[in-house]
């Protein structure tokens, strides 16, 4: 059994479509639910660390999620809480996810993993070595104090859509902890070469 990680696909999102390079709303959906259904087996768990859709639910497109095979479980985001996820069917929903949580603590391969939406300085204890995931910033460095010490952190994991398609070159494919961790160091080195142009 193995557990993968992603967050922010914001389906059905015209302008995040566009801004990462897809001519269609369609398109980019299609694109990221055959890259989601890439990774596991029936064994294996895919955390969604939140903002699943935007504002509306398409429920053809959870009906094609509940049909990828893999345990899912969603870690609500801004999105799932201020729009989308009170307007779905609940019984959809409990076909297509295991669990809905605001968030979640796993063991992965004897290492403690936290997982939230936002960046939460009071889930991490730099200390105790655990890693804390989180997306929410898509790409972008953090604004806030409090999260800018979080994130440069390298136990602290930017599992957004955009950090993984950054070094991957596709949009929607979940990674392990491994692969997070890689994804970051190579995120966090580019992002520092150019902010030192």
């Amino acid at each position: 059994m193995a557990f993968y990680y992603i967050s922010d696909l914001h389906l059905c999102h015209r302008s995040i479509a566009r801004r990462r390079g897809f001519p269609a709303v369609r398109e980019h959906d299609r694109t990221l639910l055959e890259n989601l259904g890439r990774r596991g087996n029936p064994n294996d768990t895919i955390f969604l660390l939140g903002d699943l859709f935007a504002y509306d639910c398409d429920e053809l497109l959870l009906e094609e999620m509940e049909g990828l095979g893999q345990h899912i479980v969603l870690i609500q985001g801004n999105h799932e809480t201020q729009h989308w996820l009170h307007k779905a069917s609940p019984t959809l929903l409990s076909q297509v996810f295991l669990d809905i949580l605001e968030e979640a603590e796993i063991v992965d391969e004897d290492r403690v993993v936290r997982m939230c939406h936002r960046p939460r300085p009071d889930l991490y204890d730099e200390d105790e070595k655990a890693y804390l995931l989180y997306g929410h910033l898509h790409g972008q460095p953090p604004r806030r104090e409090d999260w800018k010490a979080l994130c440069d952190s390298p136990h602290a994991l930017n599992v957004s859509a955009e950090v993984g398609a950054y070094t991957t070159g596709r949009w929607g494919l979940p990674g392990t902890l491994d692969e997070w961790i890689f994804f970051n160091e190579v995120w966090k080195s580019r992002t520092s070469e150019r902010d030192n142009r």
